[in-house]
């Protein structure tokens, strides 16, 4: 009988599947994709992992990703405004200082008119019939 070749030797390992450990490289690749918004389980299917997994060991990273690329963001705006950028300017007065460029609109409420006669009635010319028919005589509103 011609002999066998004995197959190498695997150390043997303890129980259960083997720890895995945290990479760096992942820890910033995570960052990235929650900075720009992917959620957990699109992060977990391109790297493979289990969401649960990817939560327990990179979750500073998970926690903390969107909030300093608003930063960083946030950073090169201010930056951008400060050089003279007027886009820049307008966008941050825009969202930051409550700043608008038109007035705000005048609401007038009217009890028993539906919006669309109320809205033609502050635009109704006078003498044209329209001022009599939305504001009768007697009603209190001004002439």
């Amino acid at each position: 009988m011609p002999k066998t070749a004995a197959l190498p030797q695997t150390p043997k390992r303890g129980r259960g599947r083997p720890r895995i450990e945290r990479d760096e490289q992942v820890a910033r690749r995570i960052k990235a994709m929650v900075g720009m918004g992917a959620s957990l389980m699109m992060i977990a299917d391109l790297e493979d992992r289990d969401r649960h997994v990817l939560a327990r060991l990179y979750e500073r990273e998970i926690a903390t990703g969107a909030t300093e690329a608003n930063l960083a963001i946030a950073q090169a705006l201010f930056a951008a405004a400060k050089r003279g950028d007027v886009k820049a300017m307008q966008f941050w007065l825009r969202c930051r200082a409550g700043w608008c460029e038109s007035q705000p609109t005048r609401v007038v409420e009217y009890h028993g008119q539906s919006a669309r006669s109320a809205a033609l009635g502050l635009t109704a010319e006078k003498d044209t019939g329209w001022d009599a028919l939305l504001n009768p005589p007697g009603s209190g509103a001004v002439q």
